[in-house]
C-alpha cells in the first residue's frame, strides 16, 4: 500500500506536487531525476545510492522500494531512515550547506544504534572520508563498494556481520599505518633537505666572516686617517678665533655708522613735512574719485536690476523643470500598474500623452485637475531649457512657483497640481537624479529604486484600490 508520508517527502524533494512515486512508473521517474541531479551534487548522490542500490543482489527495488519490507520493525530501521534522509535533503535544498547535510545524516545514522551492528560500523569508519556512503553501502549490502573502497571481497549475506566489521577495521588500521609510514618517509626527506640547507648556510657564514674581517681591517686604517683630519680641524679652529676678533672690530665701526644714520634721520623728517604738503593735493584727487564713485554706484544699481531679472528667469526655468520631472515621475509610477495599456516612452511629451490616457479612466476622476493642468501648458512652456541652468544644489523644489508662473491657468487647478506634485514620495530625489543623469534614464531608474520602489510610490499616491 502506498505510504503517503514518504510519497509527500519525495514530492517535496523533487519540487513536484501530487506525483505518485510509490508506483513502478513513479519509481522510474524518481530514479532518472535523482541520477541526473547526483552527477553534479554529492548530497543528492547519497540519496540516490540509498534509494537505488547499484550492485546489491539482496536489496533491490521491484514493485516497491527495497526498504518497505522493514517498515513494521520495532527498532529504528531502513524505512525510517529513508524518510529521515529525505528530510535532511529538503533542508539542504533550503540552505545549500553540504556540511550541515552530512552532520544531520550522521545524527540519523546514529539512531540505528546496535541494529544490525550499524552503530559499531559507524565507530570503525568515523575517521573515513566517505563514512556516510560507506555506511549506506553497508545498510544496502552492496559488495561492489567494499571491493572498490576497501579492496575487500565480502559476500552480500556476510556484510551486516561482525566478521565484515572486523575485516574493515583491520583494513583501515593497515591503511593508517601505511599513511603514517609514508609521512615518516616524507619527514626524513624534509630533514635531509634541512640538513643540506644548514650545511650550505654554514659555508655562506664562513665566507661572510672572512669578508667582515677584511672590512674591519679597512675600518682600522680609515680610523688613522680620521685622526689626522681631526688634527687639521683643530688648527683651523685657531684661525676661526682670529676671524672672530676681526668681526668684533668691524662691529665698532658699524656703531659709528649708526650714529651717522641718526643724523640723517633729521633730514628725513624735513622730507616728511614736504610729503604732508603733497597730501593736500592728494585730498583733492580723492574728492574727484568720490564723484567717480557715484557713477559706479549707479552702474551697480543697474547690474542689481539685471541680476534680479536673471534670477526671475532662472526661477521660471526651475518651475518648468519641476513640472517636467514631476510629470515624468507620475508616468513612472502609473506605468508600474498599467504597463499593458501604456507605451514605454522616454520623450516627456509622449509620457504626458500616456498620463492623460490613464487619468481619463473613471477611477482617477478626483485627479482631473492634473489633466486640466496638462491641457493648459504648451510645448514651449516646458521644452526650451538651458542645461546650464539646472540647479543640483537645490534639495527642496519650490512647487508654489507653479501657481506664480502659470497665471493663465485656473488658480484652483494650479494650486491643486502644486500640492499634488509636492506630495509625490521622494519627488526631490527623483528630480535631482534626472538632472544629474539626464542622458541616462536607466541609471536614474536604478538609483531611484534604491530609494523608493515605483510600485510603492503608486500605492502611496493613489492607494491599493485604484487600479
Amino acid at each position: 500500500m502506498e505510504d503517503l508520508n514518504l510519497n509527500s517527502l519525495i514530492n517535496t524533494a523533487l519540487c513536484t506536487k501530487d506525483q505518485d512515486y510509490m508506483s513502478s512508473e513513479g519509481m522510474k521517474i524518481f530514479n532518472k531525476t535523482f541520477e541526473d541531479i547526483s552527477k553534479k551534487d554529492n548530497s543528492a548522490l547519497k540519496i540516490f545510492l540509498y534509494f537505488f542500490p547499484l550492485c546489491s543482489p539482496l536489496e533491490k527495488n521491484d514493485k516497491e522500494f527495497w526498504f518497505m519490507k522493514y517498515k513494521n520493525e520495532k527498532n529504528y530501521n531502513e524505512y525510517e531512515f529513508a524518510k529521515d534522509i529525505l528530510k535532511c535533503y529538503i533542508q539542504y535544498l533550503s540552505d545549500k550547506d553540504s556540511k550541515s547535510f552530512d552532520i544531520n545524516v550522521m545524527k540519523k545514522l546514529l539512531l540505528f544504534k546496535d541494529y544490525k551492528f550499524i552503530g559499531e560500523f559507524l565507530l570503525v569508519v568515523k575517521n573515513y572520508d566517505e563514512k556516510i556512503i560507506a555506511t549506506i553501502s553497508y545498510i544496502t549490502k552492496d559488495p561492489s563498494y567494499f571491493a572498490m573502497a576497501f579492496e575487500t571481497k565480502i559476500e552480500p549475506e556476510k556484510i551486516q556481520k561482525k566478521l565484515c566489521i572486523n575485516i574493515i577495521r583491520d583494513y583501515l588500521g593497515r591503511k593508517k599505518l601505511l599513511v603514517e609510514f609514508q609521512k615518516g618517509i616524507e619527514m626524513i626527506k624534509v630533514y635531509g633537505d634541512l640538513y643540506q640547507k644548514e650545511k650550505t648556510l654554514n659555508e655562506d657564514l664562513s665566507k661572510r666572516m672572512t669578508f667582515l674581517e677584511t672590512e674591519v681591517s679597512k675600518l682600522k686604517n680609515d680610523n688613522v686617517t680620521l685622526k689626522g683630519e681631526i688634527s687639521k680641524l683643530t688648527n683651523n679652529n685657531m684661525t676661526l678665533y682670529e676671524e672672530i676678533t676681526k668681526l668684533k672690530n668691524n662691529n665698532k665701526t658699524l656703531n659709528e655708522e649708526i650714529s651717522k644714520l641718526k643724523d640723517d634721520n633729521v633730514t628725513l623728517n624735513e622730507e616728511m613735512s614736504k610729503i604732508k604738503n603733497n597730501n593736500v593735493t592728494l585730498n583733492g584727487e580723492m574728492s574727484e574719485l568720490k564723484n567717480n564713485n557715484v557713477t559706479l554706484n549707479e552702474e551697480v544699481s543697474k547690474m542689481k536690476n539685471d541680476i534680479s531679472d536673471l534670477k526671475e528667469r532662472l526661477d521660471l526655468i526651475d518651475a518648468r523643470d519641476t513640472i517636467k520631472m514631476s510629470l515624468r515621475y507620475l508616468y513612472k509610477i502609473l506605468f508600474t500598474q498599467f504597463s499593458d495599456e501604456m507605451k514605454s516612452v522616454t520623450n516627456i511629451w509622449e509620457q504626458i500623452d500616456e498620463i492623460k490616457k490613464i487619468l481619463s479612466k473613471p477611477q482617477f476622476k478626483r485627479y482631473d485637475f492634473v489633466s486640466k493642468f496638462i491641457d493648459n501648458i504648451n510645448y514651449d512652456g516646458l521644452h526650451n531649457i538651458n542645461e546650464k541652468a539646472d540647479n543640483l544644489s537645490q534639495k527642496e523644489r519650490n512647487f508654489k512657483s507653479i501657481e506664480k508662473y502659470f497665471k493663465n491657468i485656473s488658480g484652483d487647478v494650479s494650486s491643486f497640481v502644486a500640492e499634488f506634485f509636492q506630495k509625490l514620495p521622494n519627488i526631490n530625489e527623483f528630480i535631482d537624479l534626472n538632472l544629474l543623469f539626464f542622458k541616462d534614464p536607466k541609471t536614474v531608474d536604478k538609483k531611484f529604486e534604491e530609494i523608493k520602489n515605483y510600485s510603492d510610490a503608486y500605492i502611496a499616491v493613489f492607494g491599493k484600490d485604484i487600479k
